[in-house]
This record gives structure tokens, C-alpha cells and sequence, in this order.
């Protein structure tokens, strides 16, 4: 119970920040639609592709869920439940982000940031 109060706490703060991150990237005034064209090397997609995988992996929180079988009611229901949950809000969560990090910042200053949150709300 412990575990699962701080870790509920950990999520909490990271939901905020990420939030606020995108309050301070779309309230600044800089968004462009423009900028979700061209990002593309002449039709090539394999770069994009990539970045998905690696976000897929990056979210290792569906697999979790599943080893938590024996402590759980009713694991039939809850489980399929909790895994579809994490993974709509996660990618909620995703598409926020990108939205904000993408129509804020240009593409070619994205790709050579180490930090592209703190660009995206300097922008």
C-alpha cells in the first residue's frame, strides 16, 4: 500500500509537469500549423516508423499490469480493463506532448535539441 501511495504520488507530479508543459508551449503564442509539413525526407517515413517503435517500447507500463494477476479482484475483468485504460491515457498523453513540441518548435531546431520540452516552452 505504501509502494502504490508513492508511486500514485510520482505519476501525479509527472502528469502535472507534463501538463504544464503543454499549457506553457501552447499558451506562448508560437503555434503553427505550418510546421507539420516538411517533416518528412521526401516521402520517407522510415524515421517516423522508428521513433514509433521506440516510443512503444518506451511505454513498458501494459506489461506491468499483467503480472499483477494475483493481486487483483476479478483479474478477467480488471486486468484487459487497466491494460486498455494505460494504454488510451498514455497515448493521450503522447499526442499532447507531440502537438505541443511540433507546433511550436521548428522541425531543424528540434532535431539538434538535447531538451526538447524546455525548447518547446521557451518558444
Amino acid at each position: 500500500k505504501k509502494t502504490a501511495f508513492v508511486t500514485k504520488i510520482l505519476v501525479g507530479v509527472v502528469l502535472v509537469s507534463l501538463l504544464l508543459v503543454a499549457i506553457a508551449s501552447f499558451g506562448g503564442g508560437a503555434v503553427e500549423p505550418r510546421r507539420l509539413t516538411g517533416w518528412t525526407n521526401d516521402g520517407d517515413l522510415r524515421g517516423i516508423l522508428q521513433s514509433a517503435g521506440i516510443m512503444f517500447f518506451a511505454f513498458a507500463g501494459y506489461a506491468r499490469i499483467a503480472t499483477l494477476g494475483e493481486e487483483v479482484v476479478d483479474p478477467k475483468r480488471t486486468i484487459p480493463r487497466a491494460m486498455l485504460l494505460a494504454l488510451g491515457i498514455t497515448l493521450v498523453i503522447y499526442l499532447l506532448i507531440i502537438s505541443a513540441v511540433v507546433l511550436t518548435v521548428d522541425i531543424e531546431k528540434l532535431a539538434d535539441s538535447k531538451a526538447p520540452l524546455a525548447l518547446a516552452v521557451q518558444s
